[in-house]
């Protein structure tokens, strides 16, 4: 997924969501990981090969209601943020096999972290509720 697919999918989604709006600011949820009952994501361990490829990872999510959206983002063993990815009800499925993209000299093996974070909305006009799922991990060698 191109960086202006991403651009245009976080656009779509501060607008479904009206996160950009200064009279309505989300709720958050409380806890670490509010939203690991509702959302997840995981991928195998592999080789980081090299030039540049896409890394496949799955994300699940069990939303409360029909609006939500999901942002991934994968951190490399720098701690440094080298990919996203985005989606959202009506445009994607609730469970999905989908892929990073990224180039072996932007980054070095090790631990990956998958961090992700959960949005949902009970109606149009409501305030949207968000927070993070649980980190998954998994190492590229």
């Amino acid at each position: 997924m191109s960086v202006s697919s991403v651009a245009g999918l976080l656009a779509a989604g501060s607008l479904l969501f009206g996160l950009g709006a200064p009279a309505a600011a989300p709720a958050k949820a409380s806890g670490p990981y509010p939203m690991a009952k509702y959302a997840s994501t995981s991928a195998e361990d592999g080789r980081l090969r090299s030039g540049c490829g896409f890394y496949a990872y799955t994300y699940r999510v069990k939303p409360p209601t029909e609006i939500w959206g999901l942002e991934t983002t994968l951190v490399d063993p720098r701690g440094k943020v080298i990919a996203s990815g985005a989606y959202l009800s009506g445009s994607n499925p609730t469970t999905d096999r989908v892929a990073f993209r990224f180039c072996r000299n932007t980054t070095v093996p090790g631990r990956f972290k998958i961090r992700a974070k959960f949005s949902y909305k009970s109606g149009p006009g409501e305030n949207a509720t968000d927070g993070s799922a649980r980190t998954s991990t998994f190492y590229l060698r």
